[in-house]
């Protein structure tokens, strides 16, 4: 099997797939070799970005840090992200600018 690309997944969490995104996905995610996986989660009704990085040993996600108003990264490409009050789940946004 050729080498992935540093390829992103970004869920965005809503009530009716909160489990799915949080168990299910994560585990596909993954076993096919998804390096980089962000959760967007709605907390006191703003936004919250859970960043995780795939551990090639185990093959499974590591924390790599939680992002509430503003989500600088440096990986799978330098970004940043900035949260503000508008309508992700009726709440806020995360607005990326790469």
């Amino acid at each position: 099997m050729s080498e992935l690309p540093d390829w992103l997944v970004v869920e965005v969490v809503s009530p009716e797939s909160a489990h799915r995104d949080r168990t299910v996905k994560v585990r596909k995610y993954a076993e096919a070799g998804i390096p980089h996986y962000w959760v967007i989660e709605e907390e006191d009704g703003r936004p919250v970005a859970h960043v995780f990085e795939l551990e090639a040993s185990t093959s499974s996600y590591a924390p790599a840090g939680i992002f509430r108003s503003r989500l600088q990264r440096p990986v799978p490409f330098p970004s940043t992200s900035t949260s503000t009050p508008s309508s992700l789940s009726g709440s806020g946004r995360i607005e990326a600018l790469v």
